[in-house]
């Protein structure tokens, strides 16, 4: 028998599926998650600004992504009027933001 999951797990699972906005796929894995265009501070000393795309994910959801993935809308989550009208936008990971054991968040851009 496995432990329940904490309170932290339950509140960021129920949050983040609730709030996410796109069914991505990386691979074999198809995962929920939050996609959006943040201010993002760049360069060495943290000087500049750019707006970047963030993708937040459940970990449960998929483990990791690695640097240089590519992450796809997934095409059996969405009508081919959806799929028309993103574009067919193609992500590639280029750094993680943040990590909690919970819940990782992604910088990616567009390939």
């Amino acid at each position: 028998m496995f432990a329940p999951h904490s309170f932290d797990q339950r509140v960021s699972r129920a949050v983040l599926r609730r709030l996410a906005n796109a069914r991505l796929r990386s691979g074999e894995d198809v995962f929920d998650a939050v996609v959006e265009r943040l201010p993002r501070t760049a360069g060495e000393y943290g000087d500049r600004t750019e707006i970047g795309t963030r993708i937040t994910v459940l970990r449960s959801d998929i483990a990791t992504l690695a640097r240089g993935a590519t992450v796809v809308y997934d095409s059996a989550s969405y009508t081919p009027e959806e799929l028309s009208a993103l574009a067919a936008v193609t992500y590639t990971v280029d750094e993680r933001d943040e990590d909690d054991a919970f819940v990782a968040a992604y910088w990616v851009t567009k390939a």
